[in-house]
């Protein structure tokens, strides 16, 4: 104690020790935390890639945080440049029920993101026939500020809730609680930890600079690469062409030379063919005047011989003919005869009939 004359007596103090004042909240955080160790959960979020790149953050924040204006500055410019969206969803960061209404507005929040994003890219697919446009189904990453405030007032965010939320998100958690040497469980658990929610937007600007970065880095190597094997296409293809054309002159060349030397052969051939023609008819006409004067010699030989046969059996054939006319005469004439005389008896006997009758008709009268 330390008297003074004009306040009296007072104390002064000169030392805090945290662990007796603080001693009940860090058994409680030790205690959430050896839960979520024990659920297999504590180092899901930390263990998630990075996003590759950020087009959509939600932005958890108290309403009038101390650090929200500086994160909101530099926010607004990347999305005035086309680089990132942010969507802010407030809450109370300090108070009883805090760490519900956290999680509550969170949640929401990434239900209509989410949806939202989903009929936007129907949308946009629907409306483009030749371009199919990605639109991400939700946000690449959730931002928790707070900015400023007591310390004690960190203990608000070691709720089991709101760690075991942070841990069973599918998207990296970053975090700027606002203090660089103490850690909340939110912080503990989330994918990156900042000290202050301007370093938070610092960061995604780094990524967004290092993806620009790398982007016009590959740019580059694939416009030099593809200068270099342009060069090589084109170095190839006048190599082939000349290649090709020098063949062709000599395949021409070759063609020429082989259609002349064929023509000769051919020609060639054709006078031979021509003369062994000649030499063959020079023959053939020779064996047929040869035959013919052959023929021409027997037939005038077997002539008169041919012709006494041909008067003999002429002078034989007439004798014959001579006499079957004779007996044919005397066969016609004998026959006429007997029907002659039958002609005769037949008119005697009717004359004979006639007369019989005649003499009887007479009688009769």
């Amino acid at each position: 104690p330390v008297f003074k004359s004009q306040y009296g007596f007072s104390l002064e103090i000169d030392a805090i020790d945290a662990a007796y004042t603080l001693g009940d909240l860090e058994a409680r955080k030790k205690e959430i935390r050896t839960r979520l160790q024990q659920e297999g959960v504590f180092e899901h979020n930390p263990r998630l890639p990075p996003p590759w790149d950020y087009r959509l953050v939600l932005v958890v924040a108290p309403q009038d945080a101390a650090g929200l204006g500086d994160f909101r500055k530099e926010a607004e410019r990347l999305s005035r440049f086309g680089v990132c969206r942010f969507v802010y969803a407030h809450s109370r960061f300090q108070g009883e029920g805090a760490a519900r209404e956290i999680v509550a507005a969170a949640r929401a929040a990434l239900a209509e993101l989410t949806l939202g994003s989903q009929a936007q890219a129907v949308t946009d697919i629907a409306g483009s026939a030749a371009v199919e446009v990605e639109v991400p189904t939700g946000p690449d990453a959730m931002v928790i500020i707070r900015g400023g405030g007591a310390v004690n007032d960190l203990a608000w965010l070691d709720d089991y809730e709101l760690a075991r939320f942070i841990c069973d998100q599918t998207i990296p958690v970053l975090t700027g609680i606002g203090h660089a040497r103490d850690n909340t469980l939110a912080d503990e658990v989330a994918h990156l930890r900042f000290d202050t929610p301007s370093k938070v937007i610092a960061g995604i600007e780094q990524h967004a600079l290092r993806r620009a970065q790398e982007a016009r880095t590959a740019w580059e190597t694939i416009h030099v690469a593809s200068s270099r094997i342009a060069r090589d296409m084109q170095s190839t293809l006048e190599r082939q062409d000349a290649q090709i054309r020098t063949e062709a002159r000599d395949h021409l060349a070759r063609a020429r030379q082989d259609s002349t030397a064929a023509l000769h052969a051919v020609s060639m051939s054709a006078r031979q063919q021509v003369h062994d023609a000649a030499s063959a008819s020079l023959g053939w006409v020779t064996q047929v005047h040869t035959a013919a004067a052959r023929d021409l010699a027997i037939a005038r030989q077997q002539v008169p011989g041919l012709l006494s046969e041909v008067r003999f059996q002429s002078l034989a054939r007439l004798g014959e003919g001579r006499g079957a006319a004779s007996l044919a005469y005397r066969t016609v004439l004998d026959g006429a005869n007997t029907r002659t005389r039958a002609a005769l008896q037949a008119s005697d006997d009717a004359l004979q009939r006639v007369t019989e009758r005649a003499t009887g008709q007479i009688r009769q009268a």
